[in-house]
């Protein structure tokens, strides 16, 4: 961990990339649930695909221009541009790799934000990190659990749910920095 990760200057970097993180990545969620309820007929490997490619572009954007200090962090850009890259460099036509993809990003996904929300442990609300670490677990185990029963219109309305609250978590940690900025 860096020692100056907690000075006012870094905190200040990091509530600027949290502020904006979290409301571009909970618009996004929101666009492409609203998305998924009009046009359900979307191929799925196009649509987590474009969701998980724009999120991961979004987020390198403004990690890079904001707070690209923490190395952490990057891990959060490379997981979902991995497997957004996947599904729309080679269109998957078997369930199974369909499933796996997605069950892959999102325990990734969950395993990293609790290591970010850790590292962040001194913070007020750090916690909000690690929940939804364990939020994106847990999407993973009910799709691995409920396989025989996940349609595609579900499943692209997990990934969408998980950006989305991705991007509440971020907004909400937010303000949790800047209570400590006071």
């Amino acid at each position: 961990m860096n020692p100056n990760m907690f000075e006012r200057e870094n905190l200040l970097k990091l509530y600027n990339y949290s502020k904006r993180a979290g409301a571009s990545l909970s618009l996004l969620g929101a666009a492409f649930i609203l998305l998924n309820v009009i046009f359900p007929n979307i191929r799925i490997d196009f649509f987590v695909g474009s969701l998980l490619f724009l999120a991961s572009i979004v987020l390198a954007y403004i990690l890079y221009s904001y707070y690209y200090e923490n190395r952490l962090s990057f891990l959060q850009v490379i997981v979902p541009f991995i497997s957004g890259g996947v599904f729309l460099i080679l269109p998957l036509k078997h369930d199974l790799a369909i499933l796996v993809t997605i069950v892959f990003y999102l325990f990734l996904d969950g395993f990293i934000k609790a290591a970010i929300g850790v590292s962040y442990r001194p913070l007020k609300k750090w916690r909000l990190i690690v929940y939804s670490g364990a939020f994106s677990i847990l999407l993973a185990m009910f799709i691995v659990f409920g396989w025989p029963l996940t349609n595609y219109w579900l499943l692209k309305l997990i990934v969408c749910l998980n950006i989305f609250f991705d991007g509440i978590m971020f907004f909400n940690f937010s303000f949790g920095i800047e209570e400590e900025l006071r």
